[in-house]
């Protein structure tokens, strides 16, 4: 029972997960190259996908099924890791209105 309300969590979070990476293509792409940034953004989201039922498939195969949520935590830590070195955010002062 505790691995299910866990794994609820994590699903919950990755639903939460789509729409901050909105947010974010949304806020650091300028206008004339954001509608590209979500294609490329979601066709690997789909490539992805499709990619993670064999692995789901090998991951079983190899090592049960306990060898998934742990193949699962270590993507994670990825994943953070990724997060954790993006640069920080640059401020650029405003324009100032001419005199």
């Amino acid at each position: 029972m505790p691995f299910v309300v866990v794994s609820v969590g994590i699903i919950a979070a990755m639903f939460g997960l789509v729409t901050v990476n909105d947010a974010m293509v949304g806020k650091y792409t300028s206008d004339r190259w954001r509608a590209r940034a979500f294609a490329v953004r979601y066709f690997l989201g789909f490539t992805a996908a499709g990619f993670s039922v064999g692995l789901v498939a090998w991951l079983h195969d190899t090592g049960g099924f306990g060898m998934m949520p742990r193949a699962f935590g270590g993507f994670c830590l990825l994943i953070v890791a990724g997060a954790l070195i993006f640069p920080p955010e640059r401020r650029i002062p405003a324009a100032r209105p001419a005199e």
